[in-house]
Protein backbone atom coordinates (compact mmCIF):
# COMPACT_ATOMS: atom_id res chain seq x y z
CA UNK A 1 0.00 0.00 0.00
CA UNK A 2 1.62 3.28 -1.11
CA UNK A 3 1.15 5.55 1.87
CA UNK A 4 3.01 6.23 5.12
CA UNK A 5 5.75 3.57 5.25
CA UNK A 6 4.95 0.59 7.47
CA UNK A 7 6.91 -2.55 8.22
CA UNK A 8 5.28 -5.81 7.14
CA UNK A 9 5.77 -9.11 8.94
CA UNK A 10 6.11 -11.85 6.30
CA UNK A 11 5.99 -15.54 7.14
CA UNK A 12 8.52 -18.11 5.93
CA UNK A 13 5.80 -19.65 3.80
CA UNK A 14 4.97 -16.32 2.13
CA UNK A 15 8.61 -15.86 1.12
CA UNK A 16 8.79 -19.37 -0.33
CA UNK A 17 5.52 -18.96 -2.22
CA UNK A 18 6.74 -15.66 -3.66
CA UNK A 19 9.94 -17.35 -4.81
CA UNK A 20 8.00 -20.07 -6.63
CA UNK A 21 5.88 -17.51 -8.48
CA UNK A 22 8.97 -15.55 -9.49
CA UNK A 23 10.70 -18.66 -10.83
CA UNK A 24 7.60 -19.43 -12.88
CA UNK A 25 7.81 -15.96 -14.37
CA UNK A 26 11.56 -16.22 -15.02
CA UNK A 27 11.31 -19.47 -16.97
CA UNK A 28 8.19 -18.39 -18.85
CA UNK A 29 6.18 -21.23 -17.36
CA UNK A 30 2.91 -21.70 -19.21
CA UNK A 31 1.16 -22.74 -16.02
CA UNK A 32 -0.98 -19.89 -14.67
CA UNK A 33 1.27 -17.25 -13.13
CA UNK A 34 -1.00 -16.24 -10.38
CA UNK A 35 2.09 -14.38 -8.27
CA UNK A 36 4.52 -6.94 -5.38
CA UNK A 37 6.11 -5.55 -8.51
CA UNK A 38 9.22 -4.66 -6.53
CA UNK A 39 9.54 -8.34 -5.59
CA UNK A 40 9.40 -9.68 -9.13
CA UNK A 41 12.22 -12.07 -10.01
CA UNK A 42 13.96 -11.44 -6.65
CA UNK A 43 13.97 -15.14 -5.86
CA UNK A 44 15.34 -15.93 -9.32
CA UNK A 45 18.58 -14.16 -8.54
CA UNK A 46 18.96 -16.31 -5.43
CA UNK A 47 17.63 -19.66 -6.59
CA UNK A 48 18.45 -20.07 -10.25
CA UNK A 49 21.33 -22.53 -10.61
CA UNK A 50 23.35 -20.27 -12.90
CA UNK A 51 23.35 -17.48 -10.27
CA UNK A 52 22.63 -14.57 -12.62
CA UNK A 53 23.66 -11.03 -11.78
CA UNK A 54 21.06 -8.55 -10.64
CA UNK A 55 21.60 -5.05 -12.03
CA UNK A 56 20.14 -2.03 -10.25
CA UNK A 57 19.90 1.42 -11.80
CA UNK A 58 20.17 4.13 -9.08
CA UNK A 59 17.76 6.44 -10.94
CA UNK A 60 15.74 5.45 -13.98
CA UNK A 61 16.10 7.21 -17.30
CA UNK A 62 15.38 5.63 -20.69
CA UNK A 63 18.95 6.28 -21.84
CA UNK A 64 20.49 4.69 -18.75
CA UNK A 65 18.14 1.73 -19.08
CA UNK A 66 19.05 1.14 -22.73
CA UNK A 67 22.77 1.53 -22.02
CA UNK A 68 22.55 -0.99 -19.17
CA UNK A 69 20.60 -3.58 -21.17
CA UNK A 70 23.08 -3.33 -24.04
CA UNK A 71 26.19 -3.42 -21.84
CA UNK A 72 25.08 -6.10 -19.37
CA UNK A 73 22.98 -8.22 -21.77
CA UNK A 74 19.98 -7.98 -19.44
CA UNK A 75 17.40 -10.71 -20.02
CA UNK A 76 14.65 -9.91 -17.51
CA UNK A 77 13.48 -6.56 -16.23
CA UNK A 78 10.73 -5.04 -14.10
CA UNK A 79 9.33 -1.59 -14.86
CA UNK A 80 6.31 0.46 -13.86
CA UNK A 81 4.13 2.03 -16.58
CA UNK A 82 5.60 5.52 -16.13
CA UNK A 83 9.05 4.10 -16.92
CA UNK A 84 7.75 2.16 -19.91
CA UNK A 85 6.05 5.32 -21.19
CA UNK A 86 9.35 7.21 -21.06
CA UNK A 87 11.12 4.31 -22.77
CA UNK A 88 8.68 4.18 -25.70
CA UNK A 89 9.06 7.94 -26.18
CA UNK A 90 12.87 7.80 -26.14
CA UNK A 91 13.78 8.60 -29.74
CA UNK A 92 17.19 6.92 -29.57
CA UNK A 93 15.91 3.63 -28.10
CA UNK A 94 16.24 1.77 -31.41
CA UNK A 95 19.90 2.74 -31.65
CA UNK A 96 20.69 0.39 -28.78
CA UNK A 97 20.95 -3.40 -28.89
CA UNK A 98 18.10 -4.56 -26.68
CA UNK A 99 17.93 -8.03 -28.22
CA UNK A 100 19.01 -9.76 -24.99
CA UNK A 101 15.72 -8.84 -23.31
CA UNK A 102 13.42 -11.83 -22.97
CA UNK A 103 10.84 -10.81 -20.37
CA UNK A 104 9.45 -7.45 -19.25
CA UNK A 105 7.30 -7.61 -16.15
CA UNK A 106 5.26 -4.56 -15.28
CA UNK A 107 2.85 -3.47 -12.59
CA UNK A 108 2.39 -0.90 -9.87
CA UNK A 109 -0.46 0.82 -11.71
CA UNK A 110 -2.72 0.08 -14.68
CA UNK A 111 -1.17 0.48 -18.13
CA UNK A 112 -3.15 1.93 -21.03
CA UNK A 113 -3.67 -0.46 -23.98
CA UNK A 114 -2.06 2.11 -26.28
CA UNK A 115 1.12 1.90 -24.21
CA UNK A 116 1.07 -1.90 -24.44
CA UNK A 117 0.93 -1.59 -28.23
CA UNK A 118 3.84 0.87 -28.24
CA UNK A 119 5.86 -1.52 -26.08
CA UNK A 120 5.19 -4.37 -28.51
CA UNK A 121 6.39 -2.18 -31.37
CA UNK A 122 9.61 -1.27 -29.58
CA UNK A 123 10.28 -4.75 -28.17
CA UNK A 124 8.44 -7.19 -30.48
CA UNK A 125 10.22 -10.33 -29.24
CA UNK A 126 9.95 -9.61 -25.52
CA UNK A 127 7.38 -11.47 -23.43
CA UNK A 128 5.15 -9.20 -21.37
CA UNK A 129 3.95 -10.24 -17.91
CA UNK A 130 1.69 -8.01 -15.87
CA UNK A 131 1.66 -8.60 -12.14
CA UNK A 132 -0.60 -7.17 -9.46
CA UNK A 133 0.17 -7.21 -5.79
CA UNK A 134 1.22 -5.18 -2.79
CA UNK A 135 4.16 -5.17 -0.42
CA UNK A 136 1.87 -6.77 2.13
CA UNK A 137 0.80 -9.61 -0.14
CA UNK A 138 3.38 -10.24 -2.81
CA UNK A 139 1.88 -11.37 -6.11
CA UNK A 140 -1.89 -11.73 -6.21
CA UNK A 141 -2.55 -12.04 -9.94
CA UNK A 142 -0.64 -12.40 -13.18
CA UNK A 143 -1.38 -11.86 -16.86
CA UNK A 144 0.85 -14.00 -19.05
CA UNK A 145 2.25 -12.89 -22.40
CA UNK A 146 -0.17 -15.04 -24.42
CA UNK A 147 -3.06 -13.56 -22.42
CA UNK A 148 -2.28 -10.06 -23.68
CA UNK A 149 -5.17 -10.16 -26.13
CA UNK A 150 -7.14 -7.05 -27.09
CA UNK A 151 -9.99 -7.89 -24.73
CA UNK A 152 -7.64 -8.48 -21.78
CA UNK A 153 -5.10 -5.65 -22.10
CA UNK A 154 -6.60 -3.73 -19.18
CA UNK A 155 -6.82 -6.85 -17.01
CA UNK A 156 -4.24 -7.67 -14.33
CA UNK A 157 -4.88 -11.37 -14.88
CA UNK A 158 -6.12 -14.26 -12.77
CA UNK A 159 -5.22 -15.16 -9.17
CA UNK A 160 -1.99 -16.97 -8.34
CA UNK A 161 -2.28 -20.55 -7.00
CA UNK A 162 -3.37 -20.59 -3.37
CA UNK A 163 -4.69 -17.03 -3.45
CA UNK A 164 -8.31 -16.27 -2.63
CA UNK A 165 -9.11 -12.93 -4.26
CA UNK A 166 -12.59 -11.46 -4.03
CA UNK A 167 -14.37 -8.24 -4.95
CA UNK A 168 -16.67 -6.96 -2.22
CA UNK A 169 -19.29 -4.23 -2.18
CA UNK A 170 -19.64 -1.55 0.49
CA UNK A 171 -21.50 -3.97 2.78
CA UNK A 172 -18.71 -6.55 2.56
CA UNK A 173 -20.74 -8.93 0.39
CA UNK A 174 -19.04 -10.53 -2.61
CA UNK A 175 -19.82 -8.50 -5.72
CA UNK A 176 -21.30 -9.94 -8.89
CA UNK A 177 -19.14 -10.22 -12.04
CA UNK A 178 -18.65 -6.78 -13.56
CA UNK A 179 -19.63 -4.99 -10.36
CA UNK A 180 -16.95 -2.69 -8.92
CA UNK A 181 -15.81 -3.06 -5.33
CA UNK A 182 -12.76 -3.40 -3.08
CA UNK A 183 -10.38 -6.30 -3.68
CA UNK A 184 -9.67 -8.43 -0.61
CA UNK A 185 -7.16 -11.27 -0.47
CA UNK A 186 -6.31 -14.34 1.58
CA UNK A 187 -3.44 -16.79 1.11
CA UNK A 188 -0.10 -18.08 2.33
CA UNK A 189 1.71 -15.23 0.61
CA UNK A 190 -0.12 -12.53 2.61
CA UNK A 191 1.82 -10.95 5.48
CA UNK A 192 0.96 -11.71 9.11
CA UNK A 193 0.51 -8.05 10.04
CA UNK A 194 2.25 -4.71 10.53
CA UNK A 195 5.25 -4.56 12.85
CA UNK A 196 4.33 -2.97 16.20
CA UNK A 197 1.08 -1.65 14.78
CA UNK A 198 -1.81 -3.81 15.96
CA UNK A 199 -4.36 -1.07 15.25
CA UNK A 200 -3.45 -0.88 11.56
CA UNK A 201 -3.31 -4.67 11.37
CA UNK A 202 -6.81 -4.98 12.84
CA UNK A 203 -8.15 -2.32 10.47
CA UNK A 204 -6.65 -4.02 7.42
CA UNK A 205 -7.50 -7.64 8.22
CA UNK A 206 -11.17 -8.44 8.60
CA UNK A 207 -12.58 -11.96 8.80
CA UNK A 208 -9.25 -13.37 7.67
CA UNK A 209 -9.00 -11.28 4.51
CA UNK A 210 -6.52 -8.51 3.75
CA UNK A 211 -8.22 -5.38 2.41
CA UNK A 212 -6.09 -4.00 -0.42
CA UNK A 213 -7.63 -0.54 -0.76
CA UNK A 214 -7.88 -1.14 -4.52
CA UNK A 215 -11.12 -0.91 -6.48
CA UNK A 216 -11.74 -3.33 -9.30
CA UNK A 217 -14.02 -5.97 -10.72
CA UNK A 218 -13.87 -9.54 -12.01
CA UNK A 219 -15.30 -10.83 -15.27
CA UNK A 220 -17.09 -14.13 -15.81
CA UNK A 221 -13.86 -15.80 -16.99
CA UNK A 222 -12.09 -15.05 -13.70
CA UNK A 223 -9.92 -12.14 -14.87
CA UNK A 224 -9.53 -9.16 -12.56
CA UNK A 225 -9.44 -5.49 -13.55
CA UNK A 226 -8.04 -2.73 -11.34
CA UNK A 227 -9.96 0.53 -11.64
CA UNK A 228 -8.34 2.77 -9.04
CA UNK A 229 -7.05 3.14 -5.52
CA UNK A 230 -9.95 3.70 -3.15
CA UNK A 231 -8.32 6.93 -1.98
CA UNK A 232 -7.90 8.12 -5.60
CA UNK A 233 -11.51 7.58 -6.66
CA UNK A 234 -13.29 10.84 -7.47
CA UNK A 235 -16.90 11.35 -6.39
CA UNK A 236 -18.51 14.13 -8.41
CA UNK A 237 -22.21 14.83 -8.15
CA UNK A 238 -22.73 11.38 -6.62
CA UNK A 239 -21.01 9.59 -9.53
CA UNK A 240 -17.81 7.59 -9.09
CA UNK A 241 -14.99 8.43 -11.48
CA UNK A 242 -11.93 6.18 -11.65
CA UNK A 243 -8.81 8.22 -12.37
CA UNK A 244 -7.10 5.37 -14.21
CA UNK A 245 -9.85 5.24 -16.83
CA UNK A 246 -9.57 8.96 -17.54
CA UNK A 247 -5.77 8.80 -17.61
CA UNK A 248 -5.86 5.96 -20.13
CA UNK A 249 -7.95 8.05 -22.50
CA UNK A 250 -5.90 11.25 -22.17
CA UNK A 251 -2.58 9.41 -22.49
CA UNK A 252 -3.82 8.20 -25.86
CA UNK A 253 -3.53 11.70 -27.31
CA UNK A 254 -0.40 11.85 -29.46
CA UNK A 255 0.75 15.14 -27.86
CA UNK A 256 0.57 13.88 -24.27
CA UNK A 257 3.73 12.64 -22.55
CA UNK A 258 2.23 11.89 -19.12
CA UNK A 259 -0.91 12.68 -17.17
CA UNK A 260 -2.32 12.43 -13.66
CA UNK A 261 -6.02 12.70 -12.87
CA UNK A 262 -7.36 13.49 -9.39
CA UNK A 263 -10.25 15.18 -7.61
CA UNK A 264 -10.31 18.80 -6.48
CA UNK A 265 -12.91 20.33 -4.14
CA UNK A 266 -16.04 21.98 -5.50
CA UNK A 267 -18.89 23.45 -3.40
CA UNK A 268 -21.61 22.29 -5.79
CA UNK A 269 -20.43 18.87 -6.96
CA UNK A 270 -18.25 17.84 -4.03
CA UNK A 271 -15.32 17.13 -6.32
CA UNK A 272 -14.37 17.98 -9.88
CA UNK A 273 -12.21 15.87 -12.16
CA UNK A 274 -8.86 17.54 -12.77
CA UNK A 275 -6.03 16.52 -15.07
CA UNK A 276 -2.41 17.60 -14.81
CA UNK A 277 -0.82 17.06 -18.22
CA UNK A 278 2.78 17.10 -19.45
CA UNK A 279 3.16 17.47 -23.21
CA UNK A 280 5.83 15.94 -25.38
CA UNK A 281 8.70 18.23 -26.36
CA UNK A 282 7.67 20.54 -29.18
CA UNK A 283 3.96 19.67 -28.99
CA UNK A 284 1.13 22.12 -28.36
CA UNK A 285 -2.39 21.37 -27.16
CA UNK A 286 -5.29 23.50 -25.91
CA UNK A 287 -7.68 22.69 -23.10
CA UNK A 288 -10.57 22.80 -25.57
CA UNK A 289 -8.91 20.31 -27.92
CA UNK A 290 -8.09 17.90 -25.09
CA UNK A 291 -11.65 18.04 -23.78
CA UNK A 292 -12.97 17.35 -27.27
CA UNK A 293 -10.59 14.39 -27.55
CA UNK A 294 -11.74 13.02 -24.16
CA UNK A 295 -15.39 13.39 -25.08
CA UNK A 296 -15.00 10.72 -27.76
CA UNK A 297 -14.40 8.03 -25.14
CA UNK A 298 -15.71 9.30 -21.80
CA UNK A 299 -19.11 10.03 -20.34
CA UNK A 300 -19.71 13.72 -19.65
CA UNK A 301 -19.24 13.48 -15.88
CA UNK A 302 -15.83 11.81 -16.34
CA UNK A 303 -14.38 14.55 -18.55
CA UNK A 304 -11.91 16.79 -16.66
CA UNK A 305 -13.45 20.12 -15.71
CA UNK A 306 -10.03 21.54 -14.94
CA UNK A 307 -6.88 20.89 -16.97
CA UNK A 308 -3.44 22.17 -16.11
CA UNK A 309 -0.42 21.87 -18.39
CA UNK A 310 2.80 21.36 -16.47
CA UNK A 311 6.19 22.53 -17.73
CA UNK A 312 7.95 19.98 -15.52
CA UNK A 313 7.66 16.22 -15.04
CA UNK A 314 5.02 14.97 -12.63
CA UNK A 315 6.32 14.26 -9.11
CA UNK A 316 7.17 10.60 -8.61
CA UNK A 317 8.19 8.23 -5.84
CA UNK A 318 11.48 6.34 -5.84
CA UNK A 319 9.67 3.45 -7.54
CA UNK A 320 8.43 5.67 -10.38
CA UNK A 321 4.80 6.02 -9.28
CA UNK A 322 3.17 9.45 -9.71
CA UNK A 323 2.63 11.15 -6.35
CA UNK A 324 -0.98 12.29 -6.63
CA UNK A 325 -1.00 13.35 -2.99
CA UNK A 326 1.61 15.99 -3.83
CA UNK A 327 -0.47 17.23 -6.77
CA UNK A 328 -3.68 17.36 -4.71
CA UNK A 329 -2.30 19.07 -1.62
CA UNK A 330 -2.51 22.69 -2.81
CA UNK A 331 -6.18 22.28 -3.76
CA UNK A 332 -7.22 20.61 -0.49
CA UNK A 333 -5.01 22.67 1.83
CA UNK A 334 -7.86 24.73 3.29
CA UNK A 335 -10.55 22.06 3.06
CA UNK A 336 -11.93 20.00 5.94
CA UNK A 337 -11.33 16.76 4.07
CA UNK A 338 -7.75 15.57 4.37
CA UNK A 339 -5.70 14.47 1.40
CA UNK A 340 -5.13 10.72 1.37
Amino acid sequence: MTAKPASCIPSSKSLCIGGIYELQAHYGCRQPLRSSTSQTFRACSRLRHSAPAKITIPKFSPQTFCETVEREHVTHTVLVPTMINLLTQFLDARKYDLSSLEVLAYGGSPMAPELVHKTRQLLPKVKLIQVYGLSETGFLTGLQDEEHTEDKLISCGRPCPGVDLLVTDISGKQADPGQAGELIARGANVMRGYWNNPEETAATFREGFFHTGDIGHQDTAGYFYILDRLKDMIVTGGENVYSGEVEAVISGHPAVREVAVFGVPDPQWGELVMACVVLKTGETLTVRDLIAFSRRSLASYKIPRQIEFSETDLPKSSSGKVLKKTLRERFWMHQQRAVS
